[in-house]
């Protein structure tokens, strides 16, 4: 895409005014984020030898005491994020609806239209299987699982995620980018709509000078050091100065916008354009257009929150229970070294007091002799302060004593643990919907994609048709048996089709089985008694 100098002159503006506008609010979000980050995978600290997860710095009055860091949060949010995303969902497309065709008085005409009737009907159910394999079949090309776990994860840290997907239209699937910082990433949310989509975002990324100055050598310019960037064009993120040892990075802003026309009644996009522009250390080094988008290619996933758009982490929730579970076991250890320590009880001088500190040596009179070992065992403190934070904790974070792997003797049977399971079910229902509304604004952009490039004749495949729902696993510890016996109950009493009883039990593809059981009924060998039948 050539560039006027007007052009260049309007994206440095635009990009200059959305991280002048945010800078600010993103340099508080960011120490919100390091807080976080710190109780998820704590720095090594040297003078204790091990993670220091406590917020305070190590001062030299800590010296002799302990500071322990027991790490609830990385567990809980592990826990939750195997909870949302250990399984992808599974799309399920929605059949056309077809009417029932109306009766009529003559029998000929009514088997008619009963044929033609079932005959579209089958067609409808291959479309709608043929969609959803086309679909699942670019979430394994593009390995979406395996970024929605990394993304899913990001959000329980932080409270919001970011994922960019590009269409590859060299080997027809989508590039998927979970590796982004959403401390760096600088929004603008249309007006259009619920306010959920974009009109513009900037990503912005640190970048090693050496790197970028392979990619890009005119726009990063590298010192004789052959390290640092010889040119002055360092943007500062905070208000903190900039060092030297700053100038080895660079920036690489990454700049999306809907460029597009809307009817002014509706809203709708007349002439869809997306435009692209990556500018490094300052330098605008390119920029395309992409006639036909609809959508910025940037999706966030986020725990949703009514305060503000930074949204609300799962770490947030955990650290006041994981700074007190800290002090609280910390000092705990401390008063049990100081109160069950050995002490000694001499006989011989009376008036002579001794007390025995750390690789001490003393002599003893003649007339002296050690007279017994005195251990004091029953100085502890209260347990109770620990049982509360942790029953608060599992009340808070909605992950109760079953999911961290602790049954009870009352929890043995499958309704218990059931009725345990609820309470974690129920605080997934955002979750889910937050996910599901995510997943379906990404899709709807492959979708866009694939039909506007005519992936494997897509454009007539799918014909605009968005008719889907996600199928999220159920996790509740369910006995397969019973689930099981259900499900042939109902299909035994005419409750149930025989795809729906597939599809209780956990099949993914009933009506892909329910043609290789045929195929099996229709072979001589195999069944002889139905195959003649």
């Amino acid at each position: 895409m050539a560039l006027t100098t007007e052009d260049r002159e309007d994206l440095d503006r635009r990009i200059d005014s959305l991280r002048t506008a945010w800078s600010g609010y993103q340099s508080s979000l960011r120490s919100r984020h390091a807080s976080y980050l710190r109780a998820f995978s704590p720095r090594y600290e040297p003078k204790i030898g091990e993670h220091d997860q406590w917020p305070d710095q190590f001062r030299s009055e800590d010296e002799g005491h302990t500071r322990s860091s027991f790490n609830m949060v990385r567990a809980a949010v592990e826990l939750w994020t195997s909870l949302e995303a250990s399984d992808f969902p599974s799309v399920r497309w929605e059949e056309t609806y077809l009417p029932v065709p109306v009766p009529s008085m003559q029998e000929q005409e009514n088997v008619g239209r009963q044929k033609v009737y079932r005959a579209n009907k089958a067609v409808e159910q291959h479309l709608a299987t043929t969609r959803e394999h086309m679909l699942m079949r670019q979430v394994r090309m593009s390995k979406l699982p395996r970024h929605f776990y990394r993304l899913s994860r990001k959000k329980n840290i932080y409270g919001q995620a970011w994922i960019r997907t590009i269409p590859d239209r060299a080997h027809r699937k989508f590039i998927n980018t979970t590796a982004i910082d959403p401390s760096t990433v600088y929004p603008v949310w249309s007006a259009y709509g619920d306010g959920r989509q974009l009109d513009a975002v900037l990503v912005a990324t640190r970048r090693s000078a050496v790197a970028a100055h392979a990619q890009y050598p005119d726009a990063v310019p590298l010192s004789r050091d052959g390290i640092s960037t010889s040119d002055n064009a360092y943007y500062r993120p905070s208000q903190d100065l900039a060092a030297d040892r700053d100038r080895a990075f660079v920036w690489v802003e990454d700049y999306w916008a809907l460029d597009a026309g809307r009817d002014e009644t509706t809203g709708e996009i007349t002439k869809p354009r997306v435009l692209n522009a990556v500018r490094v250390n300052g330098h605008l080094v390119t920029a395309e257009e992409y006639p036909g988008w609809t959508t910025v290619p940037y999706f966030m996933l986020a725990h949703e929150d009514e305060r503000d758009n930074a949204n609300f982490s799962d770490v947030a929730t955990m650290l006041p229970f994981q700074d007190g579970m800290n002090r609280m076991l910390s000092q705990q250890q401390d008063v049990i070294f100081g109160e069950s320590r050995p002490r000694f009880k001499f006989r011989g001088d009376a008036d002579r007091q001794i007390r025995l500190d750390d690789d001490q040596v003393i002599s003893l009179d003649p007339d002296e002799d050690f007279e017994q070992i005195q251990v004091n065992v029953n100085t502890f403190p209260t347990q109770q302060h620990g049982q509360q934070l942790m029953q608060l904790m599992q009340r808070a974070t909605g992950l109760p004593a079953v999911v961290w792997g602790e049954i009870q003797a009352a929890q043995n049977s499958g309704r218990a643990l059931s009725t345990a399971w609820r309470a974690t079910a129920s605080r997934m229902v955002p979750r889910i919907h937050s996910a599901s509304e995510t997943l379906d604004s990404l899709v709807g952009f492959w979708l866009d994609c694939m039909e506007l490039y005519d992936w494997d004749s897509s454009k007539a495949l799918y014909g605009g048709n968005r008719d889907f729902e996600w199928d999220f696993p159920n996790k509740e510890p369910r006995d397969f048996l019973e689930v099981t016996t259900d499900a042939l109950n109902r299909l035994n009493g005419g409750l149930w089709s025989l795809k729906t009883a597939m599809e209780s039990s956990g099949e993914s593809s009933p009506d892909e089985q329910i043609e290789a059981v045929r195929a099996d009924y229709m072979d001589a060998v195999l069944h002889p008694e139905k195959a003649q039948s």
